[in-house]
């Protein structure tokens, strides 16, 4: 289809998709022939739809069910609202997603002409992306288009495609891309080596079905969608007897289907390459759509160059432009902050727990052989991290013996010795002080990380869950109190 043609039908599928979906906005009640203009709400009055009536400025309950309902704006504010989906938190953090899911609805509350989603993401979680999905997918009550722009991330990747997917309609930028795997900034001190996981994880595949019913409601390819989040999916063009042709994943092909296009390429394996095997490939597949792709696969409907062609081919240039992101910014901030806690907390608990491990296993052994001192030897990474000051190993030195230990010696050459030495020599009571004043440490960082990760799912380094968390807990816990025990 050449470019003319394109901007010839454009119009012509808008209008009707949008007749389809809108339910605003010249209500007539079908018994009393009586009309006024106005939209629909989302809010649910005892079974009765708020609806916004133009002509006595107010809002009323009613049954649609009443009315011939005829999508002709006249009834709407002459607005179109933007909400941009561009930072990476979007569709990882449960916050920000539902701040989203606000904004939409009270978006669509007060009756725009269109609600523009400008999508330009990574990836994400899936149930996340799912909440989002399907409260673009229940507004009914206004129109909502997405524009998958070129900016930072370059497109739509993984799961976030299921956003666009619940739109009426797609474009793309010409800029942009629909791929399954998002591209992994050279330097990324946030996210590192998670970034991957995070986006693009493996879990996501367990949300084909979604992807799949998503993508037949809206008249689009579900084996293409499901490649988005399935890298085990080949995706191959095929045409049958009759020049038909269709998307499947290579393993379902028929003997009478013919391959005419393979669309996913195979993933390279992450080994050092050699001169025997200087490339290798897994049975993984990954899949990219480049806008004229995406138009011929019909994963997008049209390419644009800008957000104002959008406005254009809608008729739309005179509405006023809304933008709806100071919540979604605020929350944000809030969760980036959250984040960047909670990985320290957990960077903590890791030495501490790894800390405290040792001094168990240390304790057990020398208690079996019946010793009464032992001589332990500091590790260099606890030493820098979680070894106490002079002062404080001084205090547990003294509750646990009641000796005096700086009575004869300056607290200078004192804290030089023990930090010099490569062992410290402990009773057990001294060694019981010590694991029980670790165990106090990792109790502490171990309720802040599950307060924090409740209040914020999402916020928690990858592979890292608030249950785990909590059952560590408790095994912490039930060894603090078996060291009281001991003392």
């Amino acid at each position: 289809m050449n470019r003319r043609i394109i901007k010839i039908t454009i119009p012509i599928i808008t209008l009707i998709a949008i007749s389809s979906i809108c339910c605003g906005d010249t209500f007539e009640n079908i018994e009393s022939g009586k009309v006024f203009h106005g939209f629909p709400t989302q809010k649910v009055k005892q079974g009765l739809t708020i609806v916004y009536n133009d002509n006595e400025k107010q809002f009323d309950p009613i049954r649609l069910s009443d009315y011939r309902i005829t999508p002709d704006a006249k009834g709407r504010r002459d607005n179109v609202v933007i909400i941009s989906l561009i930072d990476r938190e979007v569709l990882i953090s449960k916050s920000v997603s539902d701040s989203i899911i606000d904004s939409i609805v009270d978006a669509s509350n007060k009756g725009p002409r269109l609600i523009l989603l400008e999508i330009d993401l990574p990836g994400g979680r899936g149930d996340y992306t799912k909440n989002l999905a399907d409260a673009v997918s229940n507004t009914k009550n206004c129109p909502i288009v997405a524009f998958i722009a070129g900016g930072a991330t370059g497109g739509a990747y993984s799961a976030a495609f299921a956003v666009a997917l619940a739109c009426d309609k797609i474009y793309i930028s010409r800029n942009a891309v629909i791929a399954s795997d998002a591209p992994v900034p050279g330097i990324d001190n946030y996210y590192g080596n998670d970034f991957p996981e995070v986006f693009n994880s493996s879990s996501l595949s367990a949300y084909k079905g979604f992807f799949s019913t998503l993508a037949d409601t809206k008249g689009r390819s579900a084996t293409m969608a499901m490649a988005l989040i399935d890298s085990y999916i080949e995706v191959v063009e095929v045409s049958d007897a009759n020049g038909k042709k269709t998307f499947i994943n290579k393993v379902d092909r028929l003997p009478a289907q013919t391959v005419v296009k393979t669309w996913s390429d195979k993933k390279l394996q992450t080994v050092t390459a050699t001169m025997e095997t200087p490339t290798a490939t897994t049975g993984q597949f990954s899949i990219i759509l480049t806008p004229s792709d995406a138009v011929y696969a019909k994963m997008a409907d049209a390419i644009v160059e800008s957000r104002n062609e959008i406005l254009t081919d809608m008729d739309l240039t005179e509405a006023k432009l809304t933008y709806k992101n100071t919540t979604l910014n605020k929350n944000i901030k809030k969760f980036i902050a959250t984040r960047r806690n909670l990985n320290e907390i957990v960077t903590n608990i890791d030495y501490l727990q790894r800390r405290a491990d040792d001094l168990e296993i240390q304790l057990n052994d020398f208690q079996k052989q019946g010793t009464t001192s032992v001589e332990t030897i500091e590790d260099d990474s606890y030493i820098s991290k979680f070894d106490r000051s002079f002062e404080d190993r001084v205090a547990i030195q003294r509750r646990a013996s009641g000796r005096d230990v700086v009575s004869q010696r300056s607290s200078q050459s004192m804290q030089a010795e023990i930090t010099t030495e490569t062992g410290l020599s402990y009773t057990i009571d001294e060694l019981l002080d010590e694991l029980a004043f670790v165990l106090i440490d990792l109790t502490r960082d171990y309720n802040k990380a599950i307060v924090l990760g409740r209040r914020f799912p999402g916020a928690l380094p990858f592979g890292v869950t608030v249950s785990t968390l909590e059952k560590n807990l408790d095994s912490a816990e039930a060894l603090y109190d078996d060291v009281l025990f001991r003392r």
